[in-house]
């Protein structure tokens, strides 16, 4: 089960999705479909986001929106 203790997200082993974007300095739209994975039903009460995997000190992601639909 997903908890949050003192800040702290504890996702469930293998919920998670990656994805490989542009590191081009442009704005990108990047759509996830999770409508065909079966762990992503229900009620969802907590989301996280992880921009990097690894990467160089000073490096800096902006994001200028983030819009979830169903």
């Amino acid at each position: 089960n997903e908890s949050i203790e003192r800040g702290k997200f504890n996702a469930e082993s293998g919920k998670s999705v990656s994805l490989n974007y542009i590191a081009d300095g442009e704005y990108h739209i990047i759509e996830i479909d999770l409508s065909t994975l079966n762990f992503w039903n229900g009620s969802i009460n907590s989301i996280r986001f992880d921009f990097f995997n690894g990467g160089a000190v000073e490096d800096k992601m902006f994001v200028r929106s983030i819009r979830l639909t169903n």
